[in-house]
């Protein structure tokens, strides 16, 4: 389709105008009670607040119950000690109970059988231990009695460890078996009974994901790979997305200082971390069993400052680790990519993989001749391009498994695949690059905008959105929208024009820096591309294209890549920053959903390897609006022997707590904060202030539970 040349374009057009007037007033920065959501955690699930550990089996002495106390415990879980009596002495602590089952069985008339008829050891390999046959009539009538026997011995919720017999029985039949068993066992005690299962880190897709949606939480084994602040914050939004909870137990792979990271950026984002004591590591492993000293810290943190955990959702995130571009903003979600370019070399465009500017799997390539999303090359998404030709080129993933290209306003090209799901990380680590580099080649081009959005535009946006470019490059009198019209604007993720380089370069000057309009700008790396040239600056040509200026690209040595993430200091919008220090801080804001005067918090976790003070600076109008803030710092009590064991006696638990006031100061609408080192876990307090900028200082104490 032409420009303007359909009636029914312009009426889509001119809905959408009608639109972006309603949002130029709708586009208000939301409060953070307005970005936290309630969230549905499943009954029985461990409280935010929790403290949970195993009590996998009785020890000589109750060695057991006294780490428990040690570690402040509320929640014994995963337990396989089926007696009331012992199940009734761990309610008397206060502590809620968890009973556990399995996929192994001591019978062998309920075994899977080998082929020889033999009935199937299970993992450990040991006489007498066999994997239960899920379709097993008999086996299932044993099961249901076993959870029966649960619930009438105390246990509060069930655990099942590996249901899927460590992947030996198809994921059909353990759905099929357990709709049944549990419907079953729910008729025959007349109640909802919580069930957990050991899984996977999150809930997010995979093949076993409908045994896991029969769940209602999660107890994932944690290892040293998943150890990252935006894989914790992956695995806390599937859960809450899919209303499940989540609690991490460690693996084998961590080291002390891990686990402490572990625990702290696990609750820093709403997931439980199962105390280390009597932890499994592996089948030829020792079994780990923590020590106060090095763990209890953290867990009496978290009981101290449990009043400031319970009830606390998600609002916001910061990372001072800034991930490339395509990495942390084109993953795990929709997006819409508008490049403006003109070449005689199909190949020319973006690259969303090696920081170089090659390729990776999965794939990102935004080319002029198509797109190609995940790995196989052979799927390439075509698009009509022509030689020579000033093009709009739309790129679009709709979030799921759905890819779009195409040109101008013309209709686009569609492909829907399991494999062109919505990638949580592309490979090379994802770095935003111009131009590609195919075939371990540069490519030549001019360059005028590249626009990304952080969602799929409709047909009728993207026409929209090319007859605003249509008019300015093109000279064709029709109706369309700039990029950062108001309906459009809270989505504009990167906004690169030609245009602003021609404030500050000459026709023919190399451009070193490409400022953005919107987001981070584009600058030349300090690496070799894939045939081992240097990257050189591309050159500023002041009239290309009917006037307007281009980026011209030469195919020899011509690159630039978007920087990583925002700037640190850039404030804009958004409800804080963080900087200095090591740069590896990640911040955590949580709210009370909807109420807009209580206090709300800020993880702040320190990743780097040696911990030093920072900067956070807050924008107060998007806390508590024309009300100033005061902020305190809570971070753990060093670990004190008596002073851990008096607070687990007296159920005081705000001494294992420090409270210190961060005297804020106000700079250019900003409050800032400086922040001493942390090891590696600190909340920060932030409460209203009054309008006239004062503000009372209260108790911090007050909100602090002394005891469930």
């Amino acid at each position: 389709m032409g420009f303007a040349a359909d009636i029914g374009w312009r009426v889509a057009v001119a809905g959408v105008l009608v639109a972006a007037a309603g949002a130029a007033v709708a586009g208000e920065p939301k409060r953070m009670c307005e970005m936290a959501k309630a969230t549905s955690r499943p009954v029985g699930a461990p409280r935010h607040g929790d403290v949970c550990m195993r009590l996998f089996r009785k020890h000589e002495g109750a060695k057991e119950i006294e780490a428990g106390k040690a570690f402040h415990i509320t929640y014994a879980a995963w337990s396989y000690v089926l007696d009331a009596d012992y199940i009734r002495k761990v309610h008397d602590l206060g502590w809620r109970f968890q009973g556990s089952m399995n996929g192994v069985t001591n019978d062998a008339a309920f075994a899977m059988k080998n082929k020889d008829g033999t009935p199937r050891l299970d993992h450990f390999r040991k006489p007498g231990r066999y994997w239960a046959d899920m379709r097993n009539e008999a086996y299932r009538q044993w099961y249901v009695d076993r959870l029966q026997a649960w619930i009438e011995a105390g246990a509060d919720a069930i655990q099942r460890d590996e249901p899927t017999t460590c992947g030996r029985t198809p994921v059909r039949t353990a759905v099929a078996f357990f709709k049944d068993v549990h419907a079953r066992f729910e008729r025959r005690m007349g109640r909802r009974v919580p069930h957990s299962c050991n899984m996977k880190r999150d809930f997010a897709g995979g093949g076993r994901e409908p045994v896991n949606r029969l769940f209602d939480f999660g107890m994932a084994e944690f290892y040293k790979q998943y150890l990252q602040p935006d894989v914790l914050r992956g695995a806390a939004r599937d859960a809450e997305r899919r209303g499940k909870a989540l609690v991490y137990t460690g693996g084998a792979s961590l080291r002390t200082q891990d686990i402490r990271l572990a625990i702290a950026g696990s609750y820093a984002n709403g997931i439980n971390y199962i105390v280390p004591w009597d932890q499994f590591t592996g089948i030829r492993t020792p079994r780990l069993f923590g020590k106060p000293e090095d763990f209890a810290d953290l867990y009496g943190f978290v009981r101290a400052a449990s009043g400031y955990l319970d009830g606390y959702e998600a609002a916001w995130h910061f990372s001072a680790q800034r991930p490339p571009f395509a990495q942390a903003r084109l993953t795990k979600t929709a997006f819409t990519v508008f490049m403006v370019s003109r070449s005689d070399d199909g190949a020319f465009g973006l690259c969303g993989n090696a920081e170089h500017g090659g390729g990776g799997i999965p794939r990102l390539y935004l080319q002029r001749q198509g797109f190609t999303y995940n790995k196989p090359l052979d799927s390439i998404l075509k698009v009509p391009t022509t030689a020579g030709q000033l093009e709009f080129t739309v790129f679009q993933h709709d979030g799921k498994q759905t890819i779009r290209a195409g040109i101008n306003s013309g209709e686009p090209q569609s492909l829907s695949h399991r494999l062109q799901r919505a990638q949580t990380g592309f490979g090379g680590g994802g770095h935003l690059s111009i131009p590609q580099q195919g075939g371990n080649r540069n490519h030549t081009g001019d360059l005028a905008e590249v626009i990304i959005y952080s969602r799929a535009l409709s047909d009728a946006e993207q026409q929209a959105l090319c007859g605003g470019l249509a008019q300015k490059y093109l000279g064709i009198k029709t109706t369309g929208l700039p990029p950062d019209a108001p309906m459009f604007r809270s989505d504009l993720l990167l906004w690169l024009k030609a245009d602003d380089l021609a404030k500050t370069h000459k026709d023919g000057d190399p451009v070193t820096v490409w400022p953005a309009a919107t987001g981070q700008r584009a600058v030349v790396p300090n690496v070799r591309l894939p045939d081992k040239k240097r990257a050189a600056p591309p050159t500023f040509v002041a009239k290309a294209v009917n006037g307007k200026p281009v980026v011209r690209f030469d195919g020899v040595d011509d690159f630039l890549r978007i920087e990583s993430g925002e700037s640190a200091r850039t404030l804009g919008d958004r409800p804080l920053v963080v900087y200095g220090g090591t740069g590896k801080i990640d911040a955590s804001i949580r709210a009370k959903p909807g109420e807009a005067d209580a206090p709300v918090v800020v993880h702040l976790v320190e990743w780097g390897a040696k911990p030093a003070p920072f900067t956070v600076a807050f924008n107060p109008s998007r806390f508590f609006g024309d009300r100033s803030l005061r902020v305190r710092l809570l971070t753990p009590a060093p670990y004190d022997r008596a002073v851990h064991e008096t607070a687990e006696r007296t159920k005081d638990y705000a001494p294992l707590a420090r409270s210190r006031p961060l005297g804020p100061r106000a700079e250019d609408g900003a409050t800032t904060v400086r922040v001493p080192p942390l090891a590696p876990w600190g909340i920060l307090i932030v409460e209203a202030g009054n309008a006239d900028g004062t503000s009372e200082d209260n108790e911090w104490r007050g909100a602090f539970c002394s005891s469930r």
